[in-house]
């Protein structure tokens, strides 16, 4: 498997390829480039993505994925041990993008030295990503990749979403379309997703979901979309219960705030990234976290990779070659000069929570 570092290197070299190749058009008002600072996959209702465009999926990634592989190599690392003795774990992923979590899952396996259990892996996204680690699967593990909707894939009736042990929301959660004129719409992405956690197959399932954090906290919608899941697996006809609720994040307010916004899921273990003496949030590499899975390499304020906003401000064609600052007096709405790799941790907030079938007497 790649290093999360060779793996952005890749990324940053066909970067920089493309950002010579478009010079021209990279800032046009009306370009992609210039709609990322909207930080939404979604531009109009006829579906029509600004990540359809690979130089705007690889600033993404430069931006997101070193962040993005710290938060699944932690999550994996809270469940993986529980399928030690099972020969295979089924795992499903909804809006996998480059598939990261499989990655991560794939790294933790072969970094504990588990001979077993072998992945068999699902990833869902309506968009087809470049630099998919489904390159990088591992000669025994099966990583399948469906370019649909979420609605799409949740109407098949051959979706086998109800088999899976892992169900994996990487920061997609929010994604998902709920109401309707105030109520939940049957035939929104979370109406059809709910109808179809009818019937699990397995005894015990895992929902691993990586939600979007500001600073204002997580968003109390996506929130109740968590608890929407729960409250329908807890449903008398499906018989689960909640048995282990653990909570990766920054501080114990974050925990506290989830609670304030209506996730009831009773005792949370928090698993604390922490802060500095000076109050500031750890980089991830300074985190007990980052120890306990054995490392997570450092990536430098001077790192190209880290600076990768600095290359389209030097070939911006609108750019002030005499002045300090390229974008010094520049009257272009772009915005990226501030978009920067996310490497500190007051962002992450990640639930693994444990469901079990209920015992009938």
């Amino acid at each position: 498997m790649l290093t999360i570092t060779e793996y952005l290197k890749e990324i940053f070299e066909k970067f920089k390829e493309h950002c010579d190749e478009e010079t021209e058009n990279m800032w046009e008002p009306n370009s992609y480039t210039s709609q990322l600072k909207n930080n939404s996959p979604r531009l109009d209702s006829g579906g029509t993505s600004i990540y359809d465009n690979p130089t705007v999926q690889q600033m993404y990634l430069l931006k997101y994925a070193y962040a993005y592989g710290f938060e699944y190599l932690s999550i994996c690392n809270e469940f993986m041990e529980d399928f030690a003795d099972q020969e295979e774990i089924s795992v499903v992923s909804l809006g996998c993008g480059t598939m990261l979590d499989y990655w991560a899952l794939a790294c933790m396996l072969d970094q504990k030295r588990m001979s077993r259990p072998v992945v068999k892996y699902y990833g869902i996204d309506a968009i087809k990503w470049n630099h998919s680690l489904e390159t990088q699967a591992r000669d025994k593990d099966t990583v399948k990749f469906f370019q649909e909707s979420f609605a799409d894939f949740f109407k098949r009736h051959d979706n086998e979403f109800n088999t899976h042990d892992v169900y994996f929301f990487p920061k997609s959660i929010s994604e998902f379309s709920v109401k309707k004129n105030g109520k939940i719409d049957e035939a929104s992405d979370m109406g059809l997703m709910l109808n179809n956690l009818s019937a699990m197959k397995k005894d015990t399932i895992y929902f691993c979901i990586a939600l979007r954090k500001n600073n204002n906290g997580v968003a109390k919608e996506d929130v109740g979309k968590v608890q929407k899941i729960i409250d329908r697996l807890e449903d008398e006809k499906n018989g689960f219960h909640v048995k282990e609720v653990k909570c990766i994040t920054n501080t114990e307010a974050t925990v506290s705030k989830l609670e304030e916004s209506g996730l009831h899921l009773g005792d949370v273990t928090s698993i604390l990234l922490g802060r500095k003496q000076n109050g500031k949030d750890k980089k991830i590499w300074d985190t007990d976290i980052a120890k306990n899975i054995l490392g997570y390499p450092q990536i430098s304020e001077d790192d190209p990779i880290t600076g990768y906003r600095e290359v389209l401000q030097k070939k911006c064609k609108y750019r002030s070659p005499e002045k300090g600052d390229p974008c010094e007096g520049c009257n272009k709405d772009c915005k990226i000069e501030f978009e920067k790799t996310m490497t500190a941790t007051n962002y992450i907030c990640d639930l693994i929570i444990k469901v079990e079938k209920k015992r009938t007497l």
